[in-house]
């Protein structure tokens, strides 16, 4: 009988130090020659540089991978609740990011310093339909959903504070 367990846990002991040892970074794994690192988990969807050219923000079907420019790494991953990421926006200051999607009505606005959401007990924006554009004017965020509203949000707050109802899709050019 001990020989048996004997066996059995020198076998298991080796399918787990082979499996570990032939585990690959899968930001690594299958690059082509040249390239550096494979950027975000999931399908990537939109990326923004910061102001200042130091971040990368990827926006994938995962969430918001924020990079080192210069090193390459990542830095933070902004996630929950998160689907879809296919909007991003970065203040002109470099301190906030932004993120929605066209699959839902979420906007969530990131601290880039502290790598955690700005809004008072981690409140998410609720815009009135799914989001097609983010864009930061000062600490005044402003979003477009698909019905063409136009949104301006408080970054501090999160308090809406100007609707315009826009029918972009009614206007017509003119035939001179």
């Amino acid at each position: 009988m001990k020989t048996k367990l004997l066996s059995f846990t020198i076998i298991l002991l080796t399918t787990v130090l082979i499996a570990i040892s032939s585990a690959q970074d899968n930001t690594q794994a299958g690059l082509p020659e040249g390239a550096i690192a494979r950027l975000g988990k999931g399908g990537i969807n939109i990326m923004r540089f910061s102001p200042d050219g130091t971040y990368l923000a990827v926006g994938t079907d995962v969430g918001v991978w924020l990079y080192d420019v210069a090193s390459g790494k990542e830095t933070a991953l902004f996630s929950k609740p998160t689907k879809h990421i296919s909007s991003l926006a970065i203040s002109s200051d470099g301190k906030f990011i932004a993120s929605a999607g066209k699959e839902n009505s979420m906007i969530q606005i990131w601290d880039m310093d502290k790598k955690t959401k700005t809004l008072p007990l981690n409140q998410i924006i609720e815009a009135h339909y799914p989001v097609e554009s983010l864009a930061f004017s000062g600490e005044t965020l402003i979003s477009v959903d698909r019905t063409s509203q136009i949104d301006h949000w408080n970054v501090r707050t999160g308090k809406n504070v100007l609707n315009l109802g826009c029918e972009l899709w009614k206007l017509t050019s003119y035939n001179a």
